[in-house]
């Protein structure tokens, strides 16, 4: 009798809530909740973090401010926000927290124009968001010069450890990795102190109240495997269109290549509350996720399609 997971990897489609979550829950797809000494290291290290962004400018000073704050002791690290689409506004704010930053944050901005991609999604998806995540994830695998391949959703903000707990153990494992940072959402009081707030230092923020999503798979609040093994595995599917659903695409695919999937301690996203989307379909909150298409692993050039290029370079 074929184990369930075998099933799964023979199984046309995976419905993302019914199979996906069961199975880690389940220890049918291997997590493993891992505690290591951050600190006890003279390991070199690299990271390219890489922040999603779609009109989310008014996030991104608190998330470069977590940044600064981060523990970077031997990560020679460069920031990249892959933007799909934002107005005149949002690209001025993005130019700003770069300009702020100079000199301490190594910061790139890739800015794309999905208009033709968005404006054919919406028609056929009226109660959906179009984030075009996939799309410019696999633009900046070409302007990634770094070992490791974070991901941060750019409404976050992130604890001292995120960025080592997300780099160390790629350095340490024989396994290949895909490695999770802890997710929570802050409460939506705690969302409206934030904004009210801007003035606060880090801790304070992180010590506000938020829930914990400890079984999200990939989620935006950090996860990071290999920069070679993103591209070796065939990049982001661009048939998919939610940024959820993209993430949790790309990990199943490296869990069937027998990579090991770490949960990684105490590195910790905390997510600011946004509702685009949910107005429009606050019934289905998961509308994006649907079904996730089974992905051929002899076959990975099918879903590894041609990087879009942006349209300008922020710098």
């Amino acid at each position: 009798m074929p184990s369930r997971i075998e099933e799964l990897r023979n199984s046309q489609t995976i419905n993302l809530n019914d199979e996906f979550y069961t199975c880690l829950n389940n220890g049918i797809i291997p997590f493993v909740k891992h505690k290591i000494n951050l600190y006890k290291t003279d390991i070199h290290m690299s990271a390219s973090v890489i922040i999603h962004h779609w009109n989310h400018a008014k996030f991104l000073p608190l998330l470069f401010k977590s940044f600064s704050n981060m523990d970077k002791n031997n990560i020679d690290v460069e920031f990249i926000i892959t933007d799909s689409g934002s107005d005149e506004q949002n690209i001025s704010m993005i130019q700003k927290v770069i300009d702020d930053y100079r000199g301490i944050l190594n910061i790139t901005a890739l800015i794309h124009n999905l208009d033709d991609i968005r404006q054919e999604f919406n028609e056929k998806n009226p109660d959906g968001t179009f984030h075009g995540f996939p799309y410019i994830s696999n633009s900046a695998l070409n302007y990634c010069n770094n070992d490791i391949h974070c991901i941060c959703d750019s409404s976050n903000i992130v604890n001292k450890e995120w960025l080592i707990g997300l780099c160390y153990p790629h350095y340490v494992y024989k396994n290949n990795l895909v490695i999770k940072a802890r997710g929570a959402d802050f409460t939506p009081e705690s969302t409206v102190f934030i904004e009210q707030n801007q003035d606060r230092n880090i801790d304070e923020y992180l010590n506000l109240p938020y829930t914990y999503h400890d079984f999200s798979a990939g989620t935006g609040f950090g996860w990071s495997v290999k920069t070679d093994n993103v591209r070796s595995l065939g990049g982001f599917n661009q048939t998919l269109s939610c940024c959820g659903a993209v993430d949790d695409d790309f990990i199943y695919r490296a869990l069937q290549n027998n990579y090991l999937y770490l949960g990684n301690e105490p590195p910790l996203g905390v997510h600011r509350i946004h509702n685009e989307g949910y107005e429009k379909n606050p019934r289905k909150p998961q509308w994006g996720y649907k079904m996730l298409q089974k992905i051929h692993i002899e076959k990975l050039d099918l879903f590894y399609n041609e990087p879009i290029k942006p349209v300008k370079i922020l710098k």
